[in-house]
Order: structure tokens, then sequence, then C-alpha cells
């Protein structure tokens, strides 16, 4: 999975204004060819920060609604944990 693919799956499962943040931010990737270079780079910068933030501050787990249907939660991880 890429950098996007992941990063949108935490937008996708967080599902408040963050997660509407973090798609919006992987749609400007896609128009990086569009835009000046600077600011080509300080979106990929942002993208590995949010990713690497998402990835150390929360955890995807799968719970079951019924043996057969699942679906992601994302949980926000304690500082002790």
């Amino acid at each position: 999975m890429d950098k996007i693919e992941e990063l949108r799956e935490y937008a996708k499962i967080e599902g408040s204004e963050l997660g509407e943040a973090l798609e919006l931010l992987c749609e400007i990737d896609n128009l990086k060819d569009y835009l000046s270079s600077a600011f080509g780079k300080a979106i990929e910068k942002e993208i590995n920060y949010e990713l690497n933030f998402m990835k150390n501050n929360t955890k995807i787990v799968v719970r079951e609604y019924t043996q057969t249907n699942e679906y992601k939660e994302l949980v926000w991880l304690e500082e002790d944990d």
C-alpha cells in the first residue's frame, strides 16, 4: 500500500473534519503536476507528517457487526500505550 492509499484509509475511517482534511490532502497530491515544485514538495512533506502522526497516535481495529460483517474503527492511543 502506498502512502496516499494508507492516508486515505485513515481519512475514511477517521470520519470527522480531520478525516476530511486528510482526504483533501490526498486529492491535492493528485494535482502536483499542475503546481509549483516548491508547493508539491510541501504537500509531500505534509503527507509524510500526517501519515506518521496517524501511525504513531492511532490504531486501526477491525470489529465485528456479526460473524460475517466487520468494520474498521480508529482508536486513539493513550500516552502510556
